[in-house]
């Protein structure tokens, strides 16, 4: 097999493989388990910039009823916003996930890297089906 059939195949299965993960964590996004906690204390905020981008967090102490029913509590769940408007307060509810450690449930983390997973292997997929190598020519150059 020729270097060129190789470099096609490597590619072509690059975004094959993405484009499984990608089905992979919408599988995963689907099955993730989480709760609607209600906010009963703010212990925390913050404001961090970093290349021009504010980002707004907020520590949070929450109650949800698990999975079994029974009721439980979390502290110190971090809360991450653009604007500093949009952090809930407390009496809010917010979608928690998590076992031992409970975090915010954010569906839209879970539909970037999907979007970014797919379009990128189906660039791949079809650069790697399409590829046409340039004839290399064997002559010599004329000479002045």
């Amino acid at each position: 097999m020729s270097d060129q059939k190789k470099g096609k195949l490597i590619v072509t299965g690059i975004g094959l493989i993405m484009i499984l993960i990608a089905g992979l964590t919408i599988f995963v996004a689907a099955k993730t388990k989480h709760y609607t906690a209600t906010i009963v204390e703010i212990t925390d905020s913050k404001k961090k910039s970093s290349n021009g981008k504010r980002k707004y967090y907020e520590w949070v102490t929450v109650t949800y009823t698990d999975a079994s029913g029974s009721e439980r509590q979390a502290v110190n769940v971090r809360i991450k916003r653009s604007t500093e408007s949009s952090l809930p307060k407390v009496g809010d509810n917010i979608e928690v996930k998590g076992k031992t450690s409970i975090t915010e449930y954010n569906i839209t983390s879970y539909i970037g890297t999907v979007i970014a997973l797919i379009f990128v292997g189906i660039i791949l997929v079809i650069r790697g089906l399409t590829y046409k190598p340039k004839a290399v020519s064997t002559e010599e150059p004329e000479a002045p």
